[in-house]
């Protein structure tokens, strides 16, 4: 069985927010990020890829995380490790319900022609629902929550803790998603709130692994009505920077 950390951030083109990205990343040992407005994305560097426009990119760390690219579109990127194919996306604040409509059809239709392979996606949606920890819907939200219901994705935001602190507010933009085959792979999501990130956006961590036997039964489907089951993961910090996963459920 092979594991690892992934982190999902908004780096909002920050050079330095970048920088302790991947500071972070070293401490945990290596993993996988999924960057939301990086600040660079190095020319031909063999341990990242990003969409065309490089608004969004996957970023590896390690000789055991080596992923291998797949392909890009507009606001995504997707890569596979090992047996799991992770995909980045940022929708930005400015795009329409046209332009994000589109957007998701992409993905979509990426996503429909590997539907026996597991998936996680993770980015910046910038779409507000009570169902991954808004006080309120919006658009955006509404036309998200759609889409992954009729693809059969699963929520895999936990807890009420804000990914998103800004001046004008916190939200939860930054979510989570994994089909059906994903998500026995994922386990110990959480807002990393206690580490600085040089971003108005916070860590989101994970572990996900090969062996995809984790005990618990728990699912987190989204609608605009249903309702949800809440399962609790360990995790732990040793201090600012170093990470330490304590696997109350592990993944394998």
């Amino acid at each position: 069985m092979a594991s690892t950390t992934l982190i999902q951030i908004n780096t909002n083109h920050a050079r330095r927010a970048q920088d302790l990205l991947l500071h972070t990343l070293a401490e945990c040992g290596g993993g996988i990020a999924l960057i939301s407005e990086p600040f660079n994305i190095p020319d031909k560097h063999p341990n990242w890829m990003s969409d065309p426009a490089g608004s969004v990119a996957i970023f590896w760390l390690g000789n055991d995380n080596a992923c291998n690219p797949i392909t890009s579109g507009t606001g995504w990127t997707a890569a596979k490790w090992r047996n799991i194919i992770v995909m980045a996306t940022y929708l930005p604040p400015s795009i329409n319900l046209e332009d994000m409509e589109t957007s998701l059809e992409e993905i979509s239709d990426f996503i429909k022609r590997t539907p026996a392979t597991p998936i996680l996606l993770g980015g910046d949606f910038n779409a507000k629902s009570p169902e991954w920890g808004c006080k309120f819907w919006d658009q955006k939200g509404r036309l998200l929550a759609d889409w992954a219901s009729g693809l059969g994705l699963l929520l895999v935001n936990r807890g009420d803790v804000n990914t998103c602190v800004a001046w004008r507010g916190e939200s939860t933009v930054d979510i989570t998603w994994a089909n059906y085959s994903a998500v026995k792979h994922v386990c110990n999501w959480r807002v990393w709130e206690e580490l600085e990130t040089l971003s108005d956006h916070r860590y989101v961590g994970m572990i996900i692994s090969t062996s995809g036997n984790r005990t618990t039964d728990a699912r987190k489907t989204v609608t605009k009505e249903v309702g949800t089951t809440e399962i609790k993961y360990g995790f732990t910090h040793d201090g600012p920077g170093v990470c330490n996963m304590a696997r109350r459920y592990p993944c394998g």
